[in-house]
């Protein structure tokens, strides 16, 4: 599983929001790495539907085991060769699945004209906005 560098660099006790519930990066982390599993074993499950019938990773004793088995796919991808047209030969390599998660940060608008006083700069629209006024005011007093 990928994250982007973002991810990578929270910290476990970061928070992140999906709408009106706030949760810590280290509880949302692992959610996505079980998802992955999943999504390794459908593609699995897929390619045996079409008579693709050595796609697993390993032989694995249980489901569980070959959801971590499988997980491969993404980490170190699957031995094969590909025969392509024209070529000499067969060609040996990998074959390996990519699935990240991104965050991908909206760009705060920029406005051609500076901000003429405080005043303006206090209606960003910015998470601190509170803080930013707090602060005014106290700097008015």
């Amino acid at each position: 599983m990928e994250y982007d560098s973002y991810l990578e660099n929270c910290d476990d006790n970061d928070v992140i929001s999906f709408g009106s519930g706030l949760y810590k990066i280290g509880k949302v982390k692992p959610g996505f790495a079980s998802s992955i599993e999943k999504v390794a074993e459908a593609i699995i499950e897929s390619l045996e539907a079409y008579g693709i019938t050595d796609a697993h990773m390993y032989e694995v004793p249980n489901r569980g085991a070959a959801y971590k088995a499988n997980r491969k796919w993404f980490q170190e991808g699957k031995d094969c060769e590909i025969l392509r047209i024209g070529a000499k030969g067969w060609q040996k390599g990998k074959i390996k699945l990519k699935l990240t998660v991104e965050f991908i940060a909206d760009e705060p608008e920029i406005s051609e004209e500076p901000a003429s006083d405080e005043s303006e700069i206090l209606q960003t629209g910015s998470p601190l906005d509170e803080i930013r006024k707090i602060r005014h005011q106290e700097n008015k007093q």
